[in-house]
């Protein structure tokens, strides 16, 4: 999650209902950048053991990080950091040196000249007011008049109150020291090993004892209250959790995270057990606008704690995090999506677990309408995404996941995602690896899938049509037609090649059959005893998609007017219309197959007396001046 620089709402207007992207709590306030290019290194960054001594009416932190590196390269002589100019170095103790700061690189010339696989150990000292730097990560701030400061470092925020080599995929040991005035609490990652008090300040002492990513290491600061309660694992093994908020709002905390269990349940029986049991899961309230998914120490947005459970899911989403993106870590922000869309359709399943399939697929379904917005204002590809905090990374990364799910089974995909975790615990993956892991665990080429879902953008706009007429046996014969009309402009696909599902009704019964598509255009046959009255396009909604039916042998789709402003409703063999004013309008209905069942005008807003069968039907209404089209069902 990211940076306080930009605030922009996504919305969506039917009927005069302004819906907002409930997910966009995640996007506003930060800046809607494209992946940041990372830059090479000479070295591998082993541990950082930061000490951050904070002055808050200055706006000043006194800095050290003693740093440990293994050389890469032979003749080494030289490396840089990333620190930002705003702040001050005072001196680096180590190996005889030299340095200069400036353009946001630390860069240090060593006397001797050094081999591959060497380590070099050197402290830097530095000073500053972070909050000056352009893309802090770092902010002073008050709640109800009480101090706090604060981390929020991804992705390239760190830079600005500590030096380090800022990528994601360099993890390392982490030992953060933060000294403030002792009416203050201090949380970071991992374990508090001890806490000393002198002359009216107090320095916390925590270590994280697992690699960790650089962005993810975090301080908060503030008079905290705290609650906590003992997790138990299957396997007998405990870890606190712990919940570090602001006094004013302890008593809706204990509401609001009274959940995070049963979260916990859920994922460490699909993920695996919780990666970083030897310490602590926690939760620190910050005063920045988003949340972040630190490591053991998920930071909690003051907004989103409320007492009634409003924000669940995002405590789903970054509880999520701590397996997809903080256990196995983007290896770069191009990969985002391997964080983002993991811990968005986490959320989903969460929710599938606790509430049922049919909250699944609400979630499910707003992901989707939230994705389509985001695609009609600006279309681009999940992987390398045109922004990173947006929809199409979060809203479609999660729906790519779905449809994988979809295409290789719920088993397979659950081997997946333990066969990922497995090979790339503690360290990072690209795209390519986790492609890789789908293909070894499914024993397919899956090439196809992720070229049109995860390098291309949009999705497959689909035409349905179909027939049923019998022959003199007896028997039915169905052809359904498929068409997609996607616009290929933008970098998507002339056709998305998917398995396709239909449920075919019939007065007596349904079936369901599947075929493979892979043409912009194809027809498909079934044979049934009965004829078919009507067909449903992926009933169990597993292809992020649009459907519009239309009868057979219509050349141009019939558009089905969802969000018209004229309404209907049909009841007992009369249609009922709202919306239609005193004009005059005609009507015709047809069935799926093209087949005009009636026609007449409307009186009083009405269609009376229509003896139909059960089945799907298309209505047509008209003024002299355009067509308003709807479909609508029959049930028996």
């Amino acid at each position: 999650m990211k940076k306080i620089i930009l605030i922009i709402a996504f919305f969506a207007i039917i009927n005069g209902i302004v819906y907002a992207d409930p997910y966009s709590i995640f996007f506003n306030g930060r800046d809607f950048r494209s992946p940041p290019q990372l830059d090479s290194y000479n070295y591998d960054a082993q541990s950082y053991n930061i000490k951050i001594d904070i002055y808050f009416q200055e706006q000043l932190i006194f800095g050290e990080n003693d740093i440990a590196i293994v050389t890469q390269e032979s003749p080494f002589d030289s490396l840089y950091l990333d620190f930002a100019e705003e702040m001050t170095v005072d001196s680096i103790v180590g190996p005889n040196l030299s340095f200069t700061h400036e353009n946001g690189k630390l860069k240090l010339y060593f006397d001797s000249s050094y081999t591959e696989d060497e380590t070099l150990n050197f402290n830097i000292y530095y000073h500053g007011d972070p909050s000056s730097v352009s893309d802090s990560g770092l902010s002073f701030a008050f709640h109800s008049g009480s101090e706090i400061v604060s981390t929020l470092s991804e992705p390239t925020g760190a830079k600005s109150w500590f030096p380090l080599k800022d990528v994601p995929y360099d993890k390392v040991i982490s030992h953060v020291t933060v000294t403030a005035p002792d009416t203050l609490f201090a949380v970071s990652n991992g374990v508090l090993d001890s806490v000393k008090y002198h002359s009216g300040r107090a320095t916390y002492y925590w270590n994280e004892q697992y690699p960790i990513a650089p962005y993810l290491i975090s301080i908060a600061v503030t008079n905290y209250s705290n609650f906590a309660e003992m997790y138990y694992f299957n396997d007998g093994d405990s870890i606190p959790l712990i919940y570090y908020v602001y006094p004013e709002d302890y008593n809706k905390a204990r509401i609001d995270f009274s959940n995070i269990p049963r979260m916990l349940d859920f994922y460490n029986s699909y993920f695996g057990k919780y990666p970083f049991a030897e310490e602590k899961y926690g939760m620190a309230e910050f005063t920045w606008r988003p949340s972040m998914e630190h490591q053991t120490i998920t930071s909690i947005s003051y907004r989103m704690i409320t007492g009634n459970h409003d924000y669940d899911y995002v405590f789903a989403h970054e509880l999520a995090h701590q397996w997809w993106g903080d256990l196995v870590t983007c290896g770069t922000w191009k990969d985002i999506w391997l964080n983002e869309g993991f811990a968005t359709y986490s959320d989903a399943m969460y929710h599938q677990y606790e509430y049922g399939d049919s909250a699944f697929q609400k979630r499910m379904s707003d992901f989707k309408h939230y994705y389509f917005i985001d695609d009609s204002t600006v279309r681009y590809t999940v992987y390398n995404p045109l922004y990173m905090w947006r929809a199409t990374v979060y809203e479609k990364g999660a729906w790519l996941l779905n449809m994988l799910r979809g295409v290789v089974g719920n088993s397979v995909f659950k081997e997946i995602l333990a066969n990922y975790r497995e090979q790339y615990a503690f360290s990072s993956a690209v795209s390519q690896d986790f492609i890789d892991v789908c293909e070894s665990t499914c024993g397919s080429d899956l090439s196809w899938f992720f070229t049109e879902w995860l390098y291309k953008a949009g999705y497959p706009e689909y035409e349905i049509a179909f027939k049923s007429v019998g022959d003199s046996s007896g028997k039915f014969k169905t052809e359904i037609s498929v068409i997609q009309n996607q616009d290929t402009s933008i970098n998507t696909p002339y056709v998305f090649e998917m398995p396709i599902t239909f449920r075919l009704y019939s007065n007596n019964n349904d079936t369901t059959v599947q075929f493979f598509d892979s043409l912009r255009a194809d027809t498909f046959s079934v044979y049934t005893s009965d004829s078919i009255i009507s067909v449903v396009f992926d009933p169990d909604s597993l292809i992020l998609k649009t459907v519009n039916y239309k009868p057979w042998g219509v050349s141009n789709p019939i558009i089905v007017n969802r969000i018209a402003e004229i309404r209907m409703h049909y009841r007992s063999g009369n249609i009922y219309f709202e919306g239609i004013g005193q004009e005059k309008y005609t009507y015709s209905i047809f069935d799926l197959s093209g087949r005009e069942i009636t026609k007449g005008t409307i009186v009083k807003g009405k269609i009376g007396q229509l003896k139909l069968i059960q089945g799907f039907y298309f209505l047509k209404l008209n003024n002299n001046q355009s067509n308003n089209y709807f479909k609508f069902v029959v049930l028996r």
